[in-house]
């Protein structure tokens, strides 16, 4: 894996898997000034499972879900098929 590989790896990773604290903040931002925005927020994380996870994954419509087996599988799809593209 060469460095691009490996940037391109490093961008899907940081693009979809969030700290408990960024999401926290995400959501601090966009609920403190109206109440409109607490309902995009509660559309974003309706899928989550439990809050008190350390990591969340991100998808590309902005929904947040709970780190499981088959978004660990899907982010390695996504970095076999950028390694091959690159």
């Amino acid at each position: 894996m060469d460095y691009a590989d490996k940037t391109g790896a490093n961008n899907i990773v940081v693009n979809h898997y969030w700290s408990q604290q960024k999401l926290q903040q995400l959501i601090e931002e966009q609920c403190k000034d109206e109440y409109m925005h607490w309902i995009t927020v509660y559309d974003s994380i309706s899928h989550i499972e439990t809050l008190k996870a350390p990591w969340f994954y991100r998808d590309e419509l902005g929904n947040f879900y709970n780190i499981n087996e088959m978004i660990l599988e899907l982010t390695l799809k996504k970095i076999e098929n950028n390694v091959k593209s690159a």
